[in-house]
């Protein structure tokens, strides 16, 4: 849950920035909020089956299993995150107007629409690459990780940008950017240099531990 918070908190810290701007900021925040958590929530479901999928290859001392689950959901989430792209790049003026009718509000959308696409590529696969970290059993490393990107130079360099030199929820949302690939990129890497025999390793040194704890709690 606090994987999830530190991406969500995000989001809430640019929405309590927008209600600081004037001339309908905050509608537009609301309206790039609702599409995409309708995303987020999809993702999220799929970071909990790659934690699964990675833990089972991990637990059944399937290394090479394990190395593949990580190229083949690389190259699955990039065929989603392309279409993504192109629905929330070259179809805003569509579902913007699916949440508003106010053609202010419309207008901004459109031109906050690149940034919020390239925000959620590298969203998705922040959620993704964070799934298979937990599934490694690395889960305290992937919550540093976003804690870094996220809280000590995303959002701050958003609102500096947003606030202080007026780029408004332009600012708001190159911050968001920065945040989510360090966070992509950085978890890209870890997982690209993984040893996996070692992961194998330390799986079974968790699931022997889990055990004597289990039959100590038993004895006694």
């Amino acid at each position: 849950m606090i994987l999830i918070y530190t991406t969500s908190g995000t989001n809430e810290l640019v929405s309590v920035a927008a209600t600081l701007l004037r001339n309908n900021a905050l509608a537009v925040q609301s309206v790039l909020n609702v599409v995409t958590r309708i995303f987020i929530v999809f993702f999220v479901n799929f970071s909990i089956i790659s934690t699964n999928r990675m833990g089972n290859a991990l637990g059944a001392n399937v290394p090479q299993r394990a190395k593949i689950i990580f190229m083949a959901s690389t190259a699955i989430y990039t065929v989603i995150a392309t279409f993504i792209f192109i629905f929330i790049f070259f179809f805003a003026n569509v579902w913007s107007r699916m949440f508003s009718k106010d053609l202010i509000i419309i207008k901004y959308v459109l031109c906050l629409s690149p940034l919020v696409a390239v925000t959620m590529i590298f969203e998705i696969f922040g959620f993704l690459y964070t799934g298979l970290l937990r599934g490694q059993g690395r889960q305290v490393l992937a919550v540093k990780i976003k804690l870094i990107a996220f809280y000590g130079i995303g959002t701050p360099i958003g609102w500096i940008l947003g606030l202080y030199f007026d780029w408004r929820l332009n600012g708001l949302w190159t911050g968001m950017i920065i945040g989510h690939s360090i966070t992509a990129i950085t978890m890209a890497y870890l997982l690209s240099k993984t040893d996996w025999e070692l992961q194998v390793q330390k799986t079974k040194e968790r699931l022997l531990e889990k055990q004597g704890k289990k039959v100590n709690k038993d004895v006694l």
